[in-house]
């Protein structure tokens, strides 16, 4: 069907160039010899243009990698905590770090305090009384509509007052990303592809900060309720 059309359109082209040179409807104050070839290049160019238009597919001009159906496994929060026990975090790539501070820190009690539903929350005991808070924020790989925004997603927040470490975070992000479509093809020009719309899209990221206290530095009762604690 597509061959049939090539040659349609060709000699549909041929009989519109021979009919306007024919009835002089265009004239050309030139050579005869001269006429020839601009009339043989033009025709050989809407021939040549057309074939190449209608070998161009309607879909996957270029080549798209395609999941086929697999759903991407989120890691669990006990096998952070294994690496975590075993020193082991900074050898996986389940896991993304997006903060690491050290707050200086010499009382002997601390409350934690977690506003945000998001965040998992693990707590270890070091071995030694250094007098330092060290808290790392990690992310799991993350991506919105094929981007991957993970690079993008902030850390907690993090306050330290009257013996007090506050965590919040923002439950919703404020995504906003250009799409080009680079499959030029015919559908580039359809309906569909021509209109933009803005929308709101669910989408799932695991945070966990985790958090290194001295020995000796003792937490409050109602921290033991938002955070687990690894040895």
């Amino acid at each position: 069907m597509s061959i049939l059309f090539i040659i349609l359109n060709i000699l549909l082209i041929l009989l519109l160039v021979i009919f306007v040179v024919k009835k002089n409807i265009v004239r050309f104050s030139m050579p005869n010899n001269i006429k020839k070839y601009i009339i043989a290049i033009y025709c050989a160019t809407l021939i040549i243009g057309t074939i190449l238009l209608n070998f161009i597919p309607t879909k996957n001009f270029v080549s798209i990698n395609e999941t086929n159906g697999q759903i991407e496994q989120i890691p669990s929060t006990d096998y952070f905590k294994d690496l975590a026990s075993k020193g082991l975090l900074n050898t996986t790539d389940a896991y993304k770090q997006n903060q690491n501070l050290s707050l200086d820190y010499t009382d002997k009690k601390l409350k934690i305090t977690n506003s945000s539903n998001n965040i998992t929350i693990i707590c270890k005991i070091k071995d030694v009384d250094d007098g330092k808070i060290d808290i790392q924020n990690f992310v799991t790989n993350c991506s919105f509509n094929g981007v991957n925004i993970t690079d993008k997603i902030m850390p907690s927040k993090i306050t330290l007052k009257n013996n007090e470490l506050s965590i919040y975070d923002d439950s919703s992000f404020d995504i906003k990303f250009r799409k080009f479509d680079y499959d030029f093809t015919t559908t580039q020009f359809s309906k569909a592809n021509s209109e933009n719309s803005d929308y709101l899209s669910p989408f799932f990221i695991m945070k966990i900060m985790y958090i290194q206290i001295p020995k000796n530095l003792q937490l409050n009762e109602s921290s033991m309720e938002t955070l687990d604690i690894i040895n």
